[in-house]
């Protein structure tokens, strides 16, 4: 556990220091001194209904002719197919037991050429978000076989590594890949005393918009009281929602802005809703079974909690959400 922490800190120390075009040579480098691999191949791309089209491909010690031929036969790659279907989670397999069939041969053929018998393939892309990254770990010796506390690590660190050669492109002045979460940046790495290791800087922007007098190195109190690990919780009152899963004893925090509207209840959204529609006190109160005077007592409640005092503020929110 430790030394997966220490590596993601590495990672994201690398990611600031390091420049563009050695950045993924090196992360890779400090993936294979935990587990070991002898080629990598770490690409962007989008599946379609024609198949995988990559965006852009990292080759690690491998030559160009591997990718050119794997360009030829990719249709027949059933390994695609599988971990996207299994978005995030590592694929181990024994190649030469994987393409086992007749039908498979030119795969096989194809590993054997490029010392692929054992792989661990995993994707940041699925069904539902077909843009994504790619990584693919690969040994040539047959009998070298990945483990499952391999697979493990390498799920926990995707999303490190996704994070980490954003950041590096960004200070870098690179083009920027496509991320699945849609939330590069707005990222903190932290002890669980709140100490900070790393601060995105749109998470940094949004801690400010919060809390004006908050200086870097520690996240605010009242940040720490509500973070609860494997879970978003939502400070309504911030109108924000900290997404927090833990690590030993660091947490990975990723923060977003929510709409003034989650300060309301349920019930309150309905009634804001429909009188945001033009709706009536009484025809409000036939929808919801309710009197148009506990209408009125709703919408006094909306107004308050939302800090706004007229129709039109209430449709301008409503409208936003």
């Amino acid at each position: 556990m430790d030394a997966l922490c220490n590596l993601i800190l590495e990672l994201y120390r690398a990611a600031k220091e390091t420049p563009v075009d050695e950045f993924q040579d090196l992360a890779l480098a400090m993936v294979k001194a935990q587990t070991p691999f002898r080629t990598a191949v770490w690409g962007t791309g989008e599946m379609t209904v024609k198949g995988l089209v990559a965006h852009s491909v990292h080759l690690h010690n491998e030559p160009l002719e591997m990718l050119t031929e794997w360009t030829s036969i990719n249709s027949h790659d059933t390994v695609i197919d599988t971990v996207v279907t299994n978005s995030g989670r590592a694929l181990i397999l024994h190649t030469p037991s994987w393409y086992s069939t007749s039908d498979a041969r030119t795969m096989l053929d194809y590993t054997k050429q490029f010392g692929h018998l054992n792989s661990m393939v995993i994707t940041s892309a699925s069904k539902n978000c077909p843009q994504g990254q790619w990584l693919s770990l690969y040994r040539a010796d047959k009998h070298d076989h990945f483990k499952k506390t391999d697979g493990r690590m390498l799920e926990q660190l995707l999303p490190h590594l996704i994070e980490a050669l954003e950041i590096n492109r960004l200070l870098g002045h690179a083009p920027s890949v496509h991320t699945d979460s849609g939330m590069t940046g707005a990222r903190a790495i932290a002890r669980t005393d709140g100490t900070l290791y790393h601060c995105g800087k749109k998470f940094a922007e949004i801690l400010l918009e919060v809390w004006p007098e908050w200086k870097s190195g520690r996240l605010p109190d009242e940040l720490m009281a509500a973070v609860y690990p494997n879970r978003e919780s939502i400070l309504a009152d911030h109108s924000i929602a900290i997404a927090t899963s833990a690590l030993g004893n660091m947490l990975f925090l990723n923060i977003r802005r929510v709409s003034l509207l989650s300060r309301l209840s349920q019930r309150e959204l309905e009634v804001a809703r429909l009188y945001g529609q033009g709706k009536s006190y009484k025809e409000i109160g036939q929808a919801l079974d309710i009197s148009p005077s506990t209408v009125r007592n709703f919408l006094g409640r909306i107004y308050t909690k939302l800090g706004i005092g007229n129709k039109f503020d209430l449709s301008s929110l409503l409208a936003k959400a």
